[in-house]
């Protein structure tokens, strides 16, 4: 048995799949008539040290070499921190042990269960995973493309950062170009690093607070609210001496002397876990404003002359590349996108309440900074500057945004301000950064979700400053990410859409320059009205949660491509019974509400086959209807799986492409599995251009790749495919990219919760170049 735990520990027991399988071994020991034996004759104790061992490096040396292990005769020897990381000791009678992580004693039958609920804790912690979405450094793939991807590993709670070669052919690296927590961990001073966080706010009115002046993240620089809630040691008002909350500032900064004695936790990296913060890359985008101010009087036509000059600029030009992702170490990190070294971190001040929480050994996982940041140029009154933007996500109630113009000297001077209001929840969205009619530019971010209140809230905030431009209530339900476009191209904001969790769709118009114009116009009866209510079949509210998209067609009709679902909330994992239907939608704006699905061309989920290593989904190719007032398709084949999307669209030519997510308890798919769906955006089908996914691998798409399925009358049809999902799955994938090669083929790339290994499939033809008669509006 022993044996047998060793072998399948470290043998990779599937060498028929990427990658190295093993089992790890996990004992709860019910000690027969109450007695535990020593380690001579506890065979149990020693299946789990043995089948349970983690080589990794001691606390004193972080960056030590690990052997290669490839069976059991690789292993020469054992440190004690491989299997033995908890401090306890087992002693009854003559037995003394020092319990084997893996190992759980239970000789009672409160301790039974106590003990296998500890048992399936520690399996649950042990699954490394992948969930930020990819984030490339070019739309095109050329020599030096690289994939930027977070991770995160809930063994300890830590994270990474890794930068990925792509090849033109779509290819990605297995081995990083670089890691930022290798960065990280090789930092000899981690007083060296710059971390930056804000003084206390200043109430502006309305339940706003704002804070303009940022400090250090050094004891001696905290305000005495934040030195006082570094000293807090649980929710009941026990606190520890300011010695100890010195040193927690010391932990949070990278001090690793202390990990794992004096009530600090152990930590595998310096660089916390990134779940839900994607990463964000900018270089010397152009985001168009050059054009700002020729067609419009609330911009000068001399504010688009500088930012043509702005651009051509050294400051511009010959920037350090960044890449910017929140952790749920209590920081938004700058990162340098050549090299991975960290160039600066910021410590909301939303994250304060929680922060004494990720130095204790008990620590129970917390969101922190888990938003994903904003990064756009912006004019802010007599320049322009390269503004990140961010929020705490799931956890934090507040918005800030940073000064990341000059890369090479960040510091407390980057700090622009924080916005926090007493009606936020927690802003799980991604805010906009935008030029306004009033001449100005803004931050638009929501209420969120779990607001204290029943009324949601819209803010626009002026970028410099951070100061309410606008306050706008909208009628109930809880409110995602805000999609602000320009809809006549002078890259101005004309509108706002956001969803929200009641299934509504609201629409804000931001008509002329004073802020007091701007709101909500459509009405039914008096009422305020959405432009669109989801629901299912039967009448069912489907909550929106994902970010909008926003395209005009050819005959320039607006159209928001939205899917539904939720996957926010702790039960949103569990699939009801019966369970829900969700849909991915496309509703045109023609200025009036669209009362129903009456209204709508529908689409429908034909089959599901095998093809290659993946599987195939079918979708009908219904004509839109007369008069449509846009489509839908139901996620679901045969029977509901609680199928639904959670992450924002993209548009590639004709086509709509997005993920789905299908929750699981099953422990192999990590939390579930996904399907990357590619559509016609004018009606939602199947694209008539033919097939879309290189399902066989064979470098081309073509009718080879057309799957079959049964037709309603029980006859074969050879249709292509509109989805596709990795078999075995991926688990939960995000937002999936799309790049170019140089020769014009397009690839999905995406990484899936299951595997951190990103993965490129060869997609339908190339990128047309000259007009389109599809135009995504972009939002800044």
């Amino acid at each position: 048995m022993i044996g047998l735990a060793f072998d399948a520990n470290t043998r990779d027991i599937r060498t028929d799949l990427a990658g190295k399988q093993t089992i790890q071994t996990y004992w709860v020991d019910v000690l027969e008539n109450q007695k535990l034996e020593g380690i001579g004759r506890n065979q149990y104790w020693l299946a789990a040290k043995y089948g349970g061992f983690i080589p990794r490096c001691p606390d004193n040396n972080p960056t030590c070499t690990l052997p290669t292990i490839n069976g059991p005769g690789d292993v020469k020897s054992m440190p004690e921190h491989w299997w033995y990381t908890n401090g306890e000791v087992l002693t009854q009678s003559n037995a003394n042990l020092k319990r084997a992580d893996n190992y759980f004693a239970a000789g009672q039958a409160d301790k039974m269960v106590e003990g296998l609920r500890k048992a399936f804790a520690a399996i649950a912690a042990s699954m490394r995973s992948t969930a930020s979405a990819l984030s490339f450094n070019s739309t095109r793939l050329r020599t030096g493309s690289y994939v930027f991807q977070g991770l995160f590993d809930s063994t300890r709670w830590s994270g990474d950062l890794r930068a990925l070669p792509v090849s033109k052919k779509g290819e990605v690296a297995s081995v990083a170009k670089w890691s930022a927590a290798d960065e990280l961990d090789a930092l000899s001073d981690v007083a060296s690093r710059t971390i930056i966080t804000p003084a206390d706010a200043v109430a502006t009115g309305k339940g706003g607070a704002v804070s303009t002046l940022g400090k250090p993240f050094v004891w001696g620089d905290l305000t005495v609210a934040q030195q006082a809630a570094l000293q807090k040691d649980d929710e009941a008002g026990t606190t520890v001496s300011s010695s100890i909350a010195q040193q927690r500032v010391a932990y949070i900064r990278g001090d690793r002397s202390r990990e794992g004695q004096d009530n600090f936790r152990r930590r595998d990296t310096r660089l916390g876990d990134i779940i839900n913060s994607d990463p964000q890359y900018v270089f010397n985008e152009n985001f168009g404003y050059g054009e700002l101010g020729r067609f419009t009087g609330s911009f000068a036509s001399s504010v688009g002359d500088a930012y043509i000059a702005f651009r051509k600029s050294a400051t511009y030009t010959s920037r350090t590349p960044m890449v910017v992702v929140g952790a749920n170490d209590g920081m938004l990190h700058v990162f340098d996108a050549d090299t991975g070294k960290e160039l600066m971190a910021y410590v909301p001040g939303s994250a304060y309440d929680r922060l004494y929480q990720l130095t204790k050994p008990d620590y129970v996982h917390r969101y922190y900074v888990d938003g994903t940041p904003r990064l756009a140029d912006a004019w802010l009154g007599i320049s322009w500057h390269t503004l990140a933007v961010g929020t705490g996500g799931a956890g934090g109630n507040s918005v800030f945004a940073l000064d990341i113009t000059n890369p090479d000297s960040l510091g407390t001077g980057s700090f622009l301000w924080e916005y926090s209001n007493s009606k936020m929840g927690r802003l799980a969205q991604q805010p906009a950064l935008v030029a306004l009619p009033s001449g100005k530019f803004g931050v638009v971010v929501t209420s969120g979700y779990d607001a204290p209140q029943a009324e949601a809230y819209v803010w626009i905030l002026d970028a410099k400053t951070g100061k309410e431009v606008a306050e706008i209530q909208v009628p109930g339900g809880e409110l995602g990410t805000p999609l602000v476009i320009d809809t006549d191209r002078d890259r101005i904001a004309d509108r706002i859409y956001v969803g929200g969790s009641d299934g509504k769709l609201w629409r804000i118009d931001l008509e002329g320059t004073a802020a007091s114009s701007w709101g909500i116009k459509l009405k039914d009866k008096g009422n305020l009205a959405p432009l669109f209510t989801a629901v299912d079949g039967n009448g069912v509210a489907q909550p929106i949660t994902a970010p909008l998209t926003a395209i005009k067609n050819s005959q320039d009709k607006l159209v928001l491509l939205f899917g539904t679902g939720s996957f926010i909330d702790i039960n949103d994992a569990v699939i009801g019974d019966p369970p829900k239907i969700n849909s991915f939608y496309g509703i045109f704006d023609n200025g009036k509400a669209v009362t129903g699905r009456g209204q709508l061309t529908k689409q429908e989920i034909l089959g599901e086959v095998s093809k290659g290593v993946f599987s195939a989904r079918a979708v009908s190719n219904n004509p839109l209807a007369a008069n449509a007032q846009g489509w839908y398709l139901d996620l679901v084949w045969k029977k509901a799986q609680g199928e639904r999307v959670v992450s924002r669209a993209s548009i590639q030519g004709p086509q709509v492409i997005f993920s789905t997510l299908i929750p699981s308890s099953d422990p192999c798919k990590m939390g579930g599995e996904s399907w990357i769906m590619a559509l016609n955006a004018k009606t939602g089908g199947r694209l008539a251009s033919g097939d879309i996914f290189d399902y066989n691998q064979d470098g081309v798409v073509d009718s080879k790749d057309s799957i079959t399925i049964e037709d309603p009358n029980g006859n074969d049809l050879k249709v292509p495919g509109s989805g596709i999902m990795e078999d075995p799955s991926s688990g939960i994938i995000k937002s999936p990219s799309v790049v170019v090669s140089d020769t014009g083929e397009r690839y999905v790339c995406f990484a899936g919760s299951s595997n951190t290994s990103p993965k490129c499939v060869l997609i339908q033809g190339g990128v047309v170049q000259g007009r389109q008669s599809w135009r995504e509006l972009i939002e800044n």
